[in-house]
C-alpha cells in the first residue's frame, strides 16, 4: 500500500506507538492513549480526534483489524496488528528514527540560535 511522503511528526510517532503497543496485545483506543500517556510520563497526551481518525485510517490501509467487543452494543473496539502491518513496522520505525534525528538537530539549532550569548557569559 502506498504510504504517503510527508506526514505531521505527531501522526507519525503516533502511529509507531500505536504499532508497538499493539504487537504487545491487541486492545482499544482509550487503552492505546492511557498507554501512551504511562509510558511517556504524560509528555504525550494524544487527542481523541486525533487518535480515532488515526486508528481508521490505518485500519482502512490493512495494518490493523479492529472488531467491537460486544457487536450489538458497540462500546468498544478491539484492534489487532495484522501481517502487513507487522511487515510495515520496521519501515516506520525508521522513519521515526529519522525524524527524531532530524528533531534533534532543530532543536540545537533552535537552543544556539535563542540562548548562544546566554551560555558565552
Amino acid at each position: 500500500m502506498a504510504r504517503r511522503t510527508f506526514r505531521p511528526w505527531v501522526e507519525l510517532l503516533l502511529e509507531f506507538y500505536i504499532f508497538k503497543i499493539l504487537m504487545t496485545a491487541p486492545t482499544y483506543g482509550n487503552r492505546i492513549s492511557e498507554e501512551l500517556k504511562k509510558h511517556t510520563k504524560g509528555v504525550a497526551c494524544p487527542n481523541p480526534n486525533l487518535l480515532y481518525p488515526l486508528l481508521r485510517k490505518i485500519e482502512n490501509e490493512g495494518y490493523i483489524i479492529g472488531n467491537w467487543d460486544s457487536p450489538d452494543k458497540r462500546n468498544r473496539r478491539i484492534y489487532h496488528i495484522t501481517q502487513l502491518g507487522l511487515d510495515y513496522f520496521p519501515e516506520l520505525e525508521q522513519k521515526a528514527k529519522e525524524h527524531f534525528i532530524q528533531m534533534e538537530k532543530n532543536i540545537a539549532i533552535l537552543r544556539s540560535c535563542l540562548f548562544e550569548s546566554e551560555e558565552n557569559a
